[in-house]
């Protein structure tokens, strides 16, 4: 399976299951912390497949890389959506 499969796939998935835990936890539903718990493994693979490509491209300069890297740390959903353009003209 390729690269941009795997991190697509983790990206929207890991996505789903965040927002249905969560709405399970609001209900009180003990399912809802499982489901966290494998959104949490999926944004973990989007955090190093994202961070991986990041330090192996030679184009992005430093700052730029330091860019991502606070960006992928701290607001992994969103930044994971917005990189994910970058990521596939680089890796398809």
């Amino acid at each position: 399976m390729k690269k941009l499969n795997i991190y697509r796939y983790s990206l929207w998935i890991g996505i789903c299951f965040f927002i249905i835990g969560f709405y399970l936890i609001r209900s009180e539903n003990i399912l809802g912390d499982f489901l966290l718990g494998i959104g949490a493994i999926f944004a973990l693979t989007i955090l190093v497949l994202g961070l991986k490509d990041v330090y192996a491209n030679e184009r992005i300069n430093s700052n730029e890389r330091i860019m991502w890297l606070i960006g992928f740390i701290f607001i992994l959903p969103i930044v994971g959506i917005l990189y994910y353009p970058n990521y596939r003209k680089r890796n398809a």
